[in-house]
């Protein structure tokens, strides 16, 4: 049974390269290798937890894929339509339950983003 119904969200994925440039500087762009995918996602769980002198708010953010792509961790994923979109999150980890979807726990992604490569 594939969850391609459920996807409601559409994201693209970019890969970071890292490359010598023309002077043997190190160059660090982005690559997309894939096109446009589609996907679905949680929000953060809101679990409330002491830590050190104050009680925050943390938990995990999940992405989830039909079988097919190869993400990698520490890709950005950057959803451009549904509910929680416009965002860019990182992969944390990767998982393929009974090889029926791709689950990748996410954090939001707040770092500059490269010049993309061709």
């Amino acid at each position: 049974m594939a969850i391609g119904h459920l996807l409601d969200h559409t994201c693209v994925i970019w890969r970071k390269v890292e490359a010598l440039g023309e002077f043997r500087e190190s160059v660090k762009t982005f690559e997309q290798p894939f096109e446009v995918l589609p996907c679905t996602g949680t929000r953060k769980n809101t679990v409330l937890a002491q830590d050190g002198p104050g009680i925050v708010n943390v938990g995990d953010r999940r992405i989830y894929f039909d079988i097919g792509p190869e993400i990698l961790k520490r890709d950005l994923i950057e959803l451009l339509t549904g509910g929680d979109a416009p965002a860019t999150l990182e992969v944390e980890s990767v998982t393929r339950p009974r090889n029926h979807h791709i689950e990748v726990r996410v954090s939001e992604y707040n770092g500059p983003a490269p010049a993309v490569g061709s």
